[in-house]
């Protein structure tokens, strides 16, 4: 629950539309200067070939949200297969998702 409210709680700082951007998109907000930060790896430096560019890079740690926890475990992809809460086919929509599991 803490994750969703913290997460609930950066989404207004996001652009528009930010989550059906692909990392070269993202990559690009950053180098027009339209966005100041990404979430993302370190990959991103493959699309910045200017050095003084690449030199105002940095990365950081995703903040603790859990002592508990850390910053061991701060994202996954988030894509994945669900069940509608009323299918028009239940019985095939769920032997789909087994065969898929």
């Amino acid at each position: 629950v803490a994750v969703l409210d913290t997460w609930r709680e950066l989404t207004p700082y996001y652009q528009p539309s930010g989550g059906g951007r692909s990392w070269q998109d993202a990559a690009q907000s950053l180098l027009d200067k339209k966005s100041g930060m990404s979430v993302t790896g370190l990959f991103l430096g493959q699309q910045i070939t200017d050095e003084t560019v690449r030199g105002d890079l940095d990365f950081f740690p995703f903040p603790e949200i859990d002592s508990a926890h850390g910053q061991d475990a701060v994202e996954a992809p988030t894509d994945g297969f669900m069940l509608s809460r009323s299918p028009k086919n239940d019985d095939g929509a769920r032997k789909f998702l087994e065969f898929l599991g």
